[in-house]
């Protein structure tokens, strides 16, 4: 049974979650990388996969309480991407002196012109991101409703949020709910690219 986007994605993250930490993530951890308002949203995805067969749930576990099993036990795809250079504290990217490549596990096909960003700043943590995740940008000047971009605002910094065009603005909502959003004018914004996916090494 396949899954749809939101159901990949969350599939994604709790596979390289598992295989980075050798247990699985909480829904505490869930709800915080998403940016769930409560835990009833992760709960609601979760059923979602274990009903398609995917993961199983033993509550008698604890917190990591989720297990995978069918799909999820065969290997993921392993591809070479670039690591461009580093997001600090004031948005900027820092370009790398030397070409360097790391590997990135996903179920889905990532395209050849995706590249990785460190994040080296403590001012992405409304969007889940910790100092030193890599994050996997797909290139694109443009994007769909929702979807979470790299913005260049005001010609100045680098946002990471999820994009909503508004008529003659446009809102770019943080992950986390409790964070107000930020409108601007669309001539303020130019995509970067768009989030694939996040690699924590620790």
């Amino acid at each position: 049974m396949s899954l749809t986007d939101k159901e990949q994605e969350f599939f994604d993250y709790i596979k390289n979650f598992i295989e980075q930490h050798k247990s699985a993530p909480t829904y505490a951890e869930l709800q915080s990388y998403f940016g769930f308002a409560s835990k009833s949203s992760v709960y609601r995805h979760l059923q979602n996969l274990k009903n398609k067969g995917f993961i199983q749930i033993n509550k008698k576990r604890g917190p990591s309480c989720i297990s995978l099993i069918g799909p999820l036990n065969q290997s993921l795809n392993t591809y070479p991407l670039p690591l461009i250079g580093s997001l600090n504290d004031e948005g900027q990217i820092a370009m790398e002196d030397t070409e360097k490549t790391i590997l990135c596990s996903s179920a889905k096909k990532i395209s050849m012109n995706c590249y990785a960003l460190k994040i080296k700043s403590g001012n992405f943590l409304e969007a889940g991101l910790l100092h030193n995740d890599m994050v996997i940008i797909e290139p694109r000047s443009e994007a769909r409703v929702g979807e979470a971009i790299l913005g260049l605002i005001y010609g100045e910094r680098n946002v990471i949020k999820k994009y909503h065009p508004q008529g003659p603005y446009t809102r770019l909502d943080s992950f986390c709910v409790q964070i107000e959003p930020m409108i601007i004018a669309p001539e303020e914004l130019a995509i970067q690219g768009i989030l694939l996916g996040v690699i924590r090494t620790y």
